[in-house]
C-alpha cells in the first residue's frame, strides 16, 4: 500500500526523535550540560528529518526490519545538525535564527556552538561504530564510516 509522504512522515518521525535522543542521553551523560543543552536544542527546534527518512526507505527496499538503520539514519542526521549550526556562525552565514528560533551561537554563544556541531559530527561515527557492528559484518561497517566521511568530510 503506497503512503503519502506526508504519512510515512508522521509514522516515522516519532521513532526518528526517539532514537536521536536516545544516541544523545546514552552517550552525553556526564558534565557537560550546557554542552549538552545545545545539541539537544539544536535537534529540538524541529526539522523535516528527511535524511533518515530517507535512510529507513531505502532499508525498506532490503529488509524488513529496519531497526538495523537508525544508527545510521541518526549518525547522518547528527551531521546534518552539525553542518546547520556551523552554517549559521557569525563566521559563515552568520544567520540569527534557524527555523524562526535563535541560532545555535545566539542562544548558547559562539564558542559553545563550534563545540556543539564538532561533537555532533564525532558522535555521528562513533554511534554508527559502536551501534551498526550488530546488525552488519565489521568490514561493511568500516566501509560505510569510510564512505560517509569521504561524502561528509
Amino acid at each position: 500500500m503506497t503512503k503519502s509522504f506526508s504519512e510515512y512522515s508522521k509514522h516515522y518521525i516519532p521513532k526518528i526523535e526517539e532514537v536521536l535522543m536516545h544516541y544523545l542521553n546514552e552517550n552525553l551523560d556526564d558534565n557537560r550540560n550546557y554542552l549538552n543543552e545545545s545539541m539537544r536544542y539544536s535537534f529540538e527546534v524541529g526539522g523535516k528529518r528527511i535524511r533518515p527518512l530517507m535512510s529507513i526507505a531505502t532499508a525498506q527496499l532490503f529488509t524488513e526490519n529496519i531497526e538495523s538503520i537508525y544508527p545510521v539514519a541518526a549518525a547522518i542526521e547528527m551531521i546534518h545538525t552539525y553542518s546547520l549550526i556551523h552554517d549559521d556562525l557569525p563566521a559563515m552565514d552568520n544567520d540569527d535564527f534557524r527555523r524562526g528560533q535563535p541560532s545555535c551561537h545566539k542562544k548558547y554563544g559562539e564558542d559553545i556552538a563550534i563545540l556543539a556541531g564538532d561533537t555532533l559530527n564525532t558522535l555521528a561515527f562513533e554511534i554508527m561504530a559502536k551501534n551498526q557492528a550488530q546488525y552488519f559484518n565489521p568490514v561493511a561497517v568500516l566501509n560505510v564510516i569510510e564512505y560517509m566521511g569521504s561524502c561528509f568530510g
